[in-house]
């Protein structure tokens, strides 16, 4: 009984950190005026950052979503200003070490 609830547990752990890295969930805009175009961009962003910076991308979905919600409630500004942040966190390069050289 304990290792079912157990895997139960630890596959909902799983599935939902998944779905964090994904693009956000949500009816996103129809295409055709600049403010829908620009958060399908932030879309594409976000799944484009997912392969080379997963820490970046979770941060863009969030503010992706953020994007579509204030779009959806008629804030366009609001939207627009939540896109263009989603697009410089997908955008952002991953962190790298420098390592240095000793002679």
């Amino acid at each position: 009984m304990k290792r079912l609830l157990l895997a139960i547990v630890l596959a909902g752990a799983t599935s939902a950190a998944a779905a964090a890295q994904t693009v956000p969930a949500g009816p996103p805009p129809a295409p055709g005026q600049p403010t829908a175009n620009l958060i399908l961009d932030a879309m594409l962003a976000t799944a484009r950052a997912a392969s080379v910076n997963p820490a970046a991308a979770r941060s863009a979905s969030l503010n992706a979503s953020a994007a579509i919600q204030r779009y959806n409630m008629g804030d366009v500004n609001g939207a627009r200003s939540a896109a263009i942040q989603a697009l410089i966190e997908a955008n952002r390069l991953p962190q790298t070490t420098i390592t240095v050289l000793q002679s």
